[in-house]
C-alpha cells in the first residue's frame, strides 16, 4: 500500500491487502516473473520485502497516466484513487453528481461552497440553519434564553434512578452487524461497548482474516451467528431476527445489500421501527459508485495525503494513516444513536447513508474553504500548517534514543516565559529575534535548532515532565509499545486484556468515552465464527435443534 508516481507528474495511492487482489495486478496484469512467485502470497513476505515491491510497481505505474491507471485498476476490481488536493475533491464529478457540496451565504462573505454533511439521514436529514456567527451576533438572545436553559437543566437532574443506575445506556438494543472490515465492525463494536447486544453475521464462506490480531481488536463484545445469504431459508431465518432488531448495519459495496433482498424497502416493511444503516466509500450513486476503495483511498482522494506530510517530504512519505475508517466507525455509533432517539419518539425507523468518502471531506472544513472561498490550495507545510499560526515555537523535536520525538506548541507569552524558565532561561533567549511571537515566526529555524539542542538531553517523557511543570503544552510521541506501558493510560484502566482463543491473550484499548451514570466495559467476549448459533437460532428465533441442524446441512447456517 503506497503513493506512486505517474507518467504525466501526478500521483495515485493504491492498496494491496488481500492475496485475489496481489494476483491481480502482479499475475493477471503485471506478468511480473519476481513478483508471480508464490513465496509473494505469504503477507509476512510480502511486507518484508515492501521495498522490492514499490520498485517493480513503480517502474509498471509511471508507464501510465494516473487518471488512465485509476481506472484501470477500477476496471480491474483493485483499490486505487488520484492524489488530489482539497480543491480537486470538491470539483470531483461524484460530489457534485451527489450534490454533496452546499452553497452558503453569509452577510460578510456572500455566496461560497462549503463541506456537505457527515452522512444522510432519510427522516431526519442535517440541515444548515444559521450561516457562521459574527461576533457577538447571537449575545442577546442566548442571554434571553438562559433562563430556560437553566430550568431545563434542573428539571433533568434526576431522570436516572437508583435502580437503573448501573444498566448500560444500549442495554435492550438489538443490532444485525453485516459489516466486516474496519469502520462496520469497530463502529458496532462501540455500540456494543455501551450494552448494545451485537449480533455479528458471518459465514465461512467469506474471507475475513478470523487469525490475525485486527480480527479480534474489532470485534469485542459481540455475538456471532453464520448464515449464507445466498440460502433462501438462510434470507428468512434473517427476516425473523430483523423483527426483533433495532438496528441493521452493513458496509458493503453499493447494490450488494440489494442484491441480497435485504434493501431498505423490504427491511421497512418486516420492521417498520428498525434502523438500517450502509457505509460504502463513494457512495449509493454517482459516476463512482462502484469504485473499490479501502480508507487509504479515501484519504488520498479528499486532499488529506497530499497537504499531511513536511514541504520536502516525497510524495510516498505523505501520510497515510486510515483516517476514514475510525472517522466512520464513530459515525456508524453515532447515527445509530440519532436514529434510536428518534424512533424511541416517533416510533418510526429511517435508512441512513454513510458515504465514508464524503465523512472524510466534511471533517476537512478549514482547508476546503481557503480553497472554495480564497482560491487558495494547501500543499504539505508540515508545521508551518496554517491552523498552528498561533503558535511558536511549534514542531517535533528529538529527544535522547533512537528515533525518540517530542511535540512542542507555545502560545501565550505565559508559556514562551515558562519555556525559557524550563530551559534555564538561555542567553540565545534575549535576543531581539525572539521578543514577540511575531519575531519568533520569522525565525522560526533558528528557534528550533536551539529547542532540539535541549531536548536532545532528554527522553520524550522527561523533557515532557520539565516542561509540563512549567505550563508549556508538550506531549511525548509514543509508539505501540510505549502507548501499552504509558502509567497515565493503565491508571485509568484504559488498557484491558482478553484471553480467547486461537488469539491467546490479548490486550487491546479501553473506551472510548466512560459514562458517569451506566455501566460500559471494553473487553467483553471476542466470538469464533458461530459461537452463538445456539443462542441465536435456539433462543432468540425459538428453533429446535434438530431444525438447525437441518438447516446446517441445508447449507442455510454455514
Amino acid at each position: 500500500s503506497n503513493i506512486f508516481k505517474c507518467k504525466d507528474g501526478k500521483y495515485i495511492y493504491i492498496s494491496i491487502y488481500i492475496l485475489p487482489h496481489w494476483h491481480k495486478i502482479t499475475r493477471e496484469w503485471m506478468n511480473d516473473p519476481v513478483l508471480s512467485g508464490d513465496e509473494w502470497d505469504d503477507a509476512q513476505y510480502r511486507g518484508d520485502n515492501g521495498d522490492v515491491i514499490n520498485i517493480l510497481l513503480q517502474s509498471f505505474i509511471e508507464q501510465f497516466d494516473a487518471k488512465d491507471f485509476v481506472q484501470e485498476c477500477q476496471d480491474r476490481g483493485l483499490p486505487c484513487a488520484p492524489v488530489n488536493t482539497p480543491g480537486e475533491f470538491m470539483n470531483s464529478e461524484q460530489l457534485k453528481y451527489r450534490n454533496w457540496i452546499q452553497k452558503v451565504s453569509h452577510p460578510i462573505l456572500g455566496e461560497y461552497d462549503a463541506p456537505g454533511f457527515l452522512f444522510k439521514m432519510e427522516k431526519t436529514p442535517m440541515r444548515v440553519w444559521r450561516h457562521s456567527p459574527t461576533l457577538g451576533e447571537h449575545q442577546k438572545e442566548i442571554i434571553n434564553e438562559l433562563p430556560d436553559v437553566i430550568a431545563l437543566k434542573s428539571d433533568g437532574n434526576n431522570l436516572k434512578t437508583e435502580d437503573s443506575e448501573k444498566d448500560p445506556m444500549l442495554k435492550g438494543i438489538r443490532v444485525a452487524d453485516l459489516t466486516r472490515f474496519f469502520a462496520g465492525p469497530i463502529g458496532t463494536m462501540f455500540l456494543g461497548f455501551y450494552g448494545a447486544e451485537i449480533i455479528k453475521l458471518e459465514s465461512e464462506l467469506l474471507v475475513a482474516n478470523r487469525e490475525q490480531v485486527l480480527y479480534p481488536d474489532m470485534n469485542r463484545n459481540k455475538l456471532s451467528a453464520t448464515l449464507d445469504l445466498r440460502n433462501k431459508t438462510a434470507k428468512t431465518f434473517l427476516d425473523k431476527l430483523l423483527t426483533t432488531s433495532d438496528v441493521i448495519i452493513d458496509n458493503f459495496s453499493p447494490r450488494v445489500i440489494n442484491k441480497l433482498g435485504f434493501g431498505w424497502d423490504h427491511v421497512k416493511e418486516i420492521n417498520p421501527g428498525i434502523i438500517q444503516i450502509t457505509a460504502p466509500g463513494m457512495g449509493l450513486d454517482g459516476p463512482l459508485t462502484d469504485w473499490v476503495t479501502w480508507g487509504n483511498q479515501l484519504v488520498a482522494y479528499t486532499g488529506l495525503s497530499h497537504m499531511w506530510a513536511f514541504e520536502e517530504s516525497e510524495m510516498d512519505a505523505h501520510g497515510k494513516l486510515v483516517v476514514p475508517d475510525y472517522l466512520g466507525a464513530s459515525l456508524v455509533a453515532l447515527s445509530s444513536l440519532s436514529a434510536l432517539e428518534y424512533r424511541d419518539r416517533t416510533g418510526i425507523g429511517q435508512f441512513i447513508e454513510l458515504a465514508q468518502v464524503e465523512a472524510q471531506g466534511a471533517i476537512m472544513g478549514p482547508s476546503i474553504l481557503d480553497a472554495t472561498v480564497n482560491n487558495n490550495q494547501w500543499d504539505a507545510m508540515g508545521f508551518r500548517e496554517i491552523l498552528g499560526a498561533e503558535y511558536s515555537p511549534y514542531g517535533a523535536y528529538q529527544c535522547k534514543g533512537n528515533d525518540e520525538w517530542i511535540i512542542i506548541a507555545v502560545s501565550t507569552n505565559d508559556e514562551w516565559e515558562g519555556l525559557l524558565k524550563a530551559l534555564g532561561n538561555p542567553s540565545w533567549s534575549t535576543s531581539e529575534k525572539f521578543s514577540s511571537k511575531e519575531q519568533r515566526k520569522n525565525n522560526n529555524s533558528d528557534l528550533d535548532t536551539h529547542l532540539n539542542e535541549w531536548t536532545m538531553g532528554y527522553t520524550p517523557h522527561q523533557a515532557m515532565r520539565i516542561l509540563q511543570s512549567n505550563g508549556v503544552p508538550a506531549g511525548a510521541v509514543l509508539n505501540g509499545e510505549q502507548l501499552y506501558s504509558d502509567v497515565h493510560l493503565r491508571a485509568r484502566g484504559h488498557i484491558v486484556s482478553i484471553d480467547k482463543e486461537p488469539w491467546g491473550n490479548i490486550s487491546h484499548q479501553g473506551l472510548p468515552g466512560i459514562p458517569q451514570l451506566s455501566e460500559a466495559h471494553a473487553d467483553g467476549p471476542v466470538p469464533w465464527i458461530g459461537d452463538d448459533n445456539a443462542y441465536v437460532f435456539g433462543e432468540i428465533l425459538g428453533m429446535t435443534n434438530e431444525e438447525i441442524e437441518a438447516s446446517i446441512k441445508l447449507g442455510a447456517i454455514k
